[in-house]
């Protein structure tokens, strides 16, 4: 439950901030997979919340989006995090779909031309790789 307000996100916000300025972070990179398509909502406001109390820290804050499944709105999230990572791998697996490239060009572009879509500016989407 650490998505549902008002309490628990502001008290995990808090101990990572207090976590990564102990350890000497520059930031945090978020990545909430599977998520029910309730918590997919969710997820921009507790961004934002992060966002704001690491921000004031100058910590910064990355998000990862898969390309398929619920998934949060790009453009929503792209407004409270630093820069977007794009999940640009797993187009097949061996548990989920027939052979096939893990990250093929055509379905990764794809992915990446949503995301500019959606009104995640370029300068700020980096795209992860299988490897």
């Amino acid at each position: 439950e650490p998505l549902t307000p008002p309490v628990k996100p502001q008290k995990l916000i808090d101990q990572l901030q207090h976590w990564l300025q102990d350890h000497g972070f520059a930031g945090v990179n978020i990545d909430l997979e599977n998520l029910s398509a309730a918590d997919t909502r969710l997820v921009p406001a507790f961004l934002a919340r992060m966002s704001a109390t690491l921000h004031k820290a100058n910590l910064q804050v990355s998000f990862d989006l898969e390309v398929e499944g619920d998934v949060p709105d790009a453009g929503a999230v792209a407004k409270h995090v630093d820069f977007v990572v794009l999940m640009a791998y797993d187009q097949h697996g061996p548990s989920f779909s027939k052979p096939g490239p893990v990250g093929g060009l055509p379905w990764a572009t794809t992915a990446l031309d949503a995301l500019i879509g959606a009104g995640v500016p370029t300068a700020r989407i980096d795209r992860a790789v299988a490897g």
